[in-house]
């Protein structure tokens, strides 16, 4: 049975054009209605996924928050099993390492409660910037 999801909610992009697929997150010191967001860095608290990219500042774009049902569709910093319990990389990302993040100050990356569901390749075919399924644990 399949099961549909909610409707994804509308944003605004922020900052920059935003690649589809990417982990995003609030835009800190938003005043508009709807929020801008941003892409999400390793460490950052993502509020969910973009379904299609956001070409200009200013553009509305869909957001669809971890909350959903379903499977996502998401973009890869590291080559994944299916299985693999995945936590938030560099650019919007998914990835497999749960590495600290050296910088200003140390954080462990977002743990995201996903895990990989489907590769379109085999594991050392995957690349970075591939687009993988995922589904919460």
């Amino acid at each position: 049975m399949f099961t549909q999801g909610t409707y994804p909610h509308t944003y605004i992009v922020g900052t920059a054009p935003i690649p589809a697929k990417s982990r995003v997150k609030i835009k800190a010191g938003t005043t508009t209605n709807p929020p801008e967001v941003e892409v999400a860095g390793a460490t950052d608290e993502s509020i969910g996924l973009i379904e299609y990219a956001g070409r200009e500042v200013g553009d509305a774009i869909a957001v669809r928050h971890w909350g959903d049902v379903g499977i996502y569709e998401a973009v890869t910093a590291d080559p994944l099993a299916v299985g693999d319990e995945l936590f938030g990389a560099a650019d919007g990302k998914v990835g497999t390492s749960e590495s600290t993040i050296e910088g200003e100050n140390t954080q462990a990356n977002e743990v995201l409660n996903m895990k990989a569901y489907a590769a379109t390749k085999a594991v050392d075919e995957t690349a970075d910037g591939e687009r993988v399924s995922i589904m919460k644990k």
